[in-house]
């Protein structure tokens, strides 16, 4: 993520880098993600915090609409592991685009939230294609 300080673009920096491997088993209406992520972030500080997240989806296809959970374990290096707990929603709105909720308990530790751990989003999934996805 590319951050621009006092909205000017001289003033540009990375605040945070990630990559993450999502292998995938599908059986008739199912799939079975294993979510593997890591993450480096800077902070306030101008100082780095990784972290690494190991987790599992399970989503169920009916008809139209697709339900699942998720569940994550996110270890970090300055403080002791967290987890992520949601149910998912998915439902095609267009040809390739999804309207997607997701709602549950969210990571304790995220810095943005002040209290309480309750997640809720609402997005949208437009895929170009067979294989290509952009959330």
């Amino acid at each position: 993520m590319q951050q621009f300080q006092k909205n000017d673009f001289e003033n540009r920096r990375f605040d945070k880098i990630g990559f993450w491997l999502n292998p995938t088993y599908s059986w008739e209406y199912t799939d079975v993600v294993w979510i593997l992520r890591f993450a480096q972030s800077r902070l306030a500080d101008e100082s780095y915090e990784n972290c690494a997240d190991f987790g599992l989806k399970l989503t169920w296809q009916l008809q139209k609409l697709q339900l699942g959970v998720e569940g994550l374990i996110r270890a970090m290096e300055t403080d002791l592991p967290d987890h992520r707990l949601v149910a998912l929603f998915s439902y095609p709105i267009l040809e390739n685009t999804n309207l997607n909720f997701t709602f549950g308990k969210g990571f304790d530790k995220n810095p943005s939230v002040q209290e309480g751990d309750f997640l809720a989003l609402l997005g949208a999934t437009v895929s170009f294609g067979d294989y290509l996805q952009f959330h």
